[in-house]
């Protein structure tokens, strides 16, 4: 029988290693497959949140780097200074009439709104071309911008009771063809009028 100082009592361990040493069998060494056991399981878990990791970083660079693209090219144009709102384009002139009286041409035509919110005023144009001239049908009318005719609210002179009126003197000999194209106060121009010709 053997016999252990107080400070160093047989462990259970010991115990079961001496009960078999007896028997003729020996111990077996549970600690290192244990202590293997436990760190592979780290190592494992380790680099299992290493991958999770560094799949999160592919992830959000990834991302970044599409978000970036898109933004330059959606993003990429020509620069320039602010543009105003376009103002609302000035009706089209479709009642341009022409009268003669005596040698004084007369040109009439409807405003249907005065400015701000109608036009500002009109270009008038004139073709004159003489009458010994032989008549071409298919060559274009040659204009040629003689009057600029503002249009101011209550003001009779250019604006009463929605019509509007040209008048100038005419020239033996020609025959004249009129029309006339409305701008708004930012200058912006409307389409042109229906033509008024008369011979003189």
């Amino acid at each position: 029988m053997r016999l252990f100082p107080l400070s160093k009592l047989p462990t259970e361990r010991t115990l079961l290693a001496i009960a078999l040493e007896r028997q003729g069998e020996t111990v077996p060494d549970r600690t290192e497959p244990s202590s293997i056991h436990s760190s592979t399981s780290k190592s494992r878990q380790a680099s299992t949140r290493s991958a999770s990791a560094l799949r999160f970083r592919i992830g959000w660079i990834l991302f970044l780097s599409i978000y970036i693209a898109v933004s330059f090219i959606t993003g990429c144009g020509k620069k320039g200074p602010p543009v105003p709102p376009r103002q609302a384009k000035p009706p089209e002139v479709t009642d341009l009439k022409a009268t003669i009286a005596g040698d004084t041409l007369g040109l009439t035509w409807t405003v249907r709104r005065p400015p701000p919110h109608g036009p500002a005023g009109f270009y008038v144009y004139r073709s004159k071309t003489a009458l010994s001239e032989p008549v071409c049908e298919t060559c274009p009318i040659l204009f040629q911008r003689i009057a600029d005719i503002p249009v101011k609210e209550n003001e009779t002179e250019n604006f009463k009771e929605g019509e509007t009126t040209y008048t100038e003197t005419l020239e033996k000999g020609y025959q004249y063809i009129y029309k006339v194209i409305p701008y708004m106060e930012n200058e912006e121009t409307g389409k042109d009028s229906n033509f008024a010709s008369v011979t003189y």
